[in-house]
């Protein structure tokens, strides 16, 4: 039976590619070396990730593809070339070597059964996570080194600013806009509030809609009072805290501190402490909306409803009524769910203000009396969605009373009976 060889080639920095083994060196010896043991090589896995990151990302895919291909031979140049990570490079070559994988390395063809080679692999695997809290040192000594000149080597741009070469600076036409957010949330004390206003004045202009995840991150960023800011560190001209860049100055630094007490009161006011989890959920919730909480809980754990575990690879994302909910898979029992779920939406749809299922705009409805007499019918007036809320769900404004009363019963062939309704999670949308 032929031999099966899998080849993993990792270079994780221009530097190492020009200066260290190569990608294309690394797969030459490799390609080589198993021919000479008479390996084919079935698969290859070509990767500019860190050390640090690749034996967590690819654990699972690398002992799937050995399974699969029934592959023997794992051909790697170097140790650190696999692993720079300790815990999670010992784990992956055990697992390979109870799999039955014999790992070549340009200077080691451990037997793991052998205490000196195991020695040898793991003492390896220890300096190659030693040099790389080297390296985050160097690395960490020469972003600080090039933000201090202005250079500003991001691929992501803060909101109102262009680049030429490495070097940023304001759009004119953005000035008035960033003033007005932050003008606007001192105002309003709200993120989402701050970002309708900033849409409806400036589409034409920021083209895309800013959402108020974005308003906050904005909000917190000191590049618009003429700093770049790395781990913590603020760095002004030369790295100096305390001379800002003139050309990047888009507001006055006492609004710019002004509004960092108010994201702190608010912060303190929605904080988890002194209160219950759903309740501390909705009041967040309400203030920021469910893709800020989502994106910036940080004490909000995630965990599977079936077997409760939190280890979870994140599958993507959707817009399920209006909301942006997350999907992961457990990595124990392989369950796949959708998080917040529908019953959990249930419980946020039912905070002031009322938000339209679909397009999730808070309070622009027009209310009538449904047929079900224990039911409001709603229409969004921006989007035409209509939903049936029950009456003890949502208190509405007295001209909304009003308007309600005024009005004439809704008809519906959709929901025949108000036991209907209740048998199912959520508020049912009916169709324009």
């Amino acid at each position: 039976m032929a031999k099966k060889g899998l080849l993993i080639l990792r270079v994780s920095t221009a530097e190492q590619a020009r200066n260290g083994a190569s990608l294309e060196s690394q797969e030459d010896w490799g390609r080589k070396t198993a021919s000479l043991h008479g390996v084919h090589i079935v698969e290859c896995i070509r990767t500019n990730m860190s050390g640090d990151v690749f034996p967590k990302e690819y654990y699972e895919k690398i002992i799937n593809l050995v399974k699969e291909k029934e592959i023997d031979h794992l051909y790697v140049y170097a140790i650190d070339r696999l692993a720079r990570n300790l815990p999670w490079g010992a784990r992956l070559i055990q697992d390979l070597w109870g799999c039955g994988v014999q790992l070549v390395t340009s200077t080691l063809i451990p037997n793991l059964d052998e205490p000196n080679d195991r020695c040898q692999v793991w003492l390896a695997l220890f300096m190659a996570e030693f040099a790389f809290g080297d390296i985050h040192e160097k690395t960490s000594r020469g972003i600080i080194t090039k933000l201090s000149k202005g250079e500003y080597f991001y691929d992501h741009l803060p909101f109102g600013y262009d680049r030429v070469d490495l070097k940023i600076f304001l759009k004119n036409e953005y000035l008035p806009i960033i003033q007005i957010i932050f003008k606007a949330f001192i105002q309003k004390r709200n993120y989402a509030e701050t970002a309708r206003i900033v849409n409806s004045t400036y589409k034409h202009i920021i083209r895309s809609e800013l959402s108020a995840a974005s308003i906050k991150k904005i909000l917190m960023n000191k590049i618009y009072i003429g700093y770049f800011t790395w781990n913590g560190i603020t760095l002004g001209i030369g790295g100096d805290e305390t001379k800002p860049r003139e050309e990047l100055i888009a507001i006055d630094e006492d609004t710019f501190y002004r509004t960092q007490q108010i994201i702190q009161e608010l912060g303190s006011k929605y904080s988890r402490k002194g209160a219950s989890g759903i309740a501390s959920l909705s009041k967040w919730y309400d203030e920021y909306g469910m893709d800020l909480l989502l994106d910036h809980c940080e004490n909000l754990i995630v965990c599977c409803p079936r077997c409760r575990s939190i280890e979870l690879i994140y599958n993507g994302s959707e817009i399920s009524s209006g909301t942006l909910v997350r999907k992961h898979q457990c990595k124990n029992c392989k369950y796949t769910f959708r998080w917040p779920s529908a019953k959990q939406l249930k419980r946020f749809r039912s905070l002031n203000p009322l938000r339209c299922m679909k397009c999730g705009v808070p309070d622009h409805f027009e209310v009538t009396v449904s047929q079900l007499t224990d039911y409001y019918l709603v229409r969004c007036t921006e989007c035409d969605f209509k939903s049936l809320i029950p009456k003890g769900q949502h208190v509405f404004s007295e001209v909304q009373a009003i308007e309600c009363s005024k009005k004439k019963s809704s008809k519906s062939t959709f929901f025949t009976s108000k036991n209907r309704y209740e048998k199912n999670l959520g508020t049912f949308g009916i169709s324009g």
